[in-house]
C-alpha cells in the first residue's frame, strides 16, 4: 500500500528512506567537479605550511627596529637578498638589514614583519621606510596553520564538490578522491499535445518545454549524464520505452500523465514495469499529483505533473534535484 495525500515533510522522509547510494569510485582531480564526496578529506600539512608573505615588500625584524626608531626611515635598511615564492627561506643577517620578499614566499628567518612595497622606496641597494608604515610583529604575514592544521577534517562525505572544494582537495595533497558514481538520468516528457520548439505547430498543440526546464535545473547541480526523451500517451509504447529506459539509467524524471485523467497512464505503467509506488499526491500547490517510486534494484522514478510551474516547484523544493544529489 502506498502513501497518498501526504505532507511535504512526509514526502521528504519517504524519499530519504528509499533512496539507495550508488557505487563508490575513485576519480582524479580533473574529474571531481560536480561529484559527491564519499570520504573524509584531511589536511596533509598545516595550511599555510609556513609563515607566508602576504604582500610584496621587505621583510624585517619589527622587534629589532622598534629599538632603533629612526633606522630604516632616515638611514635606510640594506637589502641583503630577495626571497621569491617557492624558494628555500633566507635568513636576515642583521636586525638593521632587510630582505626583499614576494607575495607567497616563505618568511625569511629572523623576520617577523613585512612592510609593503607601497610604503618604501629603494635607492642604492637600501630600502627607506615611509613614516606612515606599520612596523608591528606579524604585520602582512599569513601565519603558519592559521587556516587549518595537519590532520584537520576539512571536507566530509556527502558534499557536492564545487571548484573551490576541488582546489582544497588538491591543496591537501590528494591525487584522486573517492566519490559516488554519477547517476545516469533520463528526463522524459509525456503527451500527444507536445511539439518540439522550432517545428510546425497546430493551434491545439503546445511546445515541449518541461524537459528543458528540468535539464536546466539538473545542470545547475552539476549532473552531466542525462538523456531527454518524449513519449506519447500510448500505454504499450510507454510500457516498452520506460522498461528499456530503466535498464539504461539510474533515475527517471517524468512530467505529465500522472494525475487522475483518462489518459494519465504513468502510475499504472510504472507499476507494470516493476517500479513500486512509494507515494502519490502531496499536500502542496502547485504540484499536488507528484508521484515517487523505486524498483527493487534501487532505481528511482520521480513523476511530476505536466503543468510547467508544478514541474519547477516539484523539482526544486527539496525533491528531485536535491535528493538525487543527496542520494549519490
Amino acid at each position: 500500500m502506498y502513501l497518498s495525500n501526504i505532507s511535504v515533510a512526509a514526502a521528504q522522509a519517504a524519499i530519504d528512506k528509499h533512496i539507495q547510494p550508488l557505487a563508490i569510485i575513485s576519480r582524479s582531480l580533473r574529474e571531481l567537479a560536480g561529484s559527491v564526496l564519499a570520504e573524509t578529506i584531511c589536511m596533509e600539512r598545516d595550511q599555510p605550511p609556513f609563515d607566508r608573505v602576504a604582500m610584496d615588500g621587505i621583510a624585517v625584524s619589527a622587534i629589532a627596529l622598534s629599538t632603533h626608531s629612526n633606522h630604516g626611515r632616515a638611514d635606510g635598511l640594506l637589502i641583503t637578498g630577495t626571497q621569491a615564492a617557492g624558494t628555500a627561506p633566507l635568513a636576515l643577517p642583521s636586525p638593521l638589514h632587510c630582505i626583499e620578499v614576494m607575495t607567497g614566499a616563505h618568511l625569511p628567518a629572523n623576520c617577523d614583519c613585512v612592510i609593503p612595497v607601497e610604503k618604501i622606496h629603494i635607492e642604492s641597494g637600501k630600502a627607506f621606510v615611509n613614516d606612515d608604515a606599520n612596523i608591528e610583529p606579524w604585520a602582512n604575514i599569513h601565519r603558519r596553520g592559521s587556516d587549518a592544521h595537519q590532520g584537520d577534517e576539512i571536507l566530509k562525505p556527502g558534499c557536492c564538490l564545487r571548484s573551490v572544494d576541488v582546489a582544497v582537495i588538491a591543496s591537501a595533497g590528494y591525487q584522486q578522491t573517492k566519490v559516488h558514481a554519477t547517476p545516469r538520468i533520463a528526463v522524459i516528457s509525456t503527451g500527444d499535445e507536445l511539439v518540439e520548439p522550432g517545428l510546425p505547430i497546430h493551434d491545439w498543440q503546445i511546445r515541449r518545454s518541461n524537459s528543458y526546464a528540468l535539464l536546466s535545473v539538473l545542470n545547475k547541480y552539476g549532473f552531466t549524464q542525462m538523456n531527454d526523451l518524449h513519449l506519447r500517451d500510448q500505454p504499450d509504447e510507454l510500457r516498452a520505452q520506460l522498461s528499456s529506459t530503466l535498464e539504461q539509467h539510474d533515475v527517471l524524471i517524468l512530467s505529465g500523465g500522472v494525475s487522475a485523467g483518462r489518459f494519465d497512464f504513468i502510475p499504472q505503467v510504472l507499476n507494470d514495469v516493476g517500479v513500486r509506488t512509494i507515494f502519490h499526491k502531496i499536500s502542496q500547490r502547485p504540484g499536488r499529483p507528484m508521484w515517487f517510486g523505486v524498483r527493487d534494484d534501487g532505481k528511482a522514478v520521480f513523476a511530476l505533473p505536466g503543468n510547467p510551474v508544478s514541474v519547477l516547484v516539484s523539482c526544486t523544493d527539496m525533491y528531485c534535484a536535491d535528493y538525487i544529489e543527496q542520494w549519490v
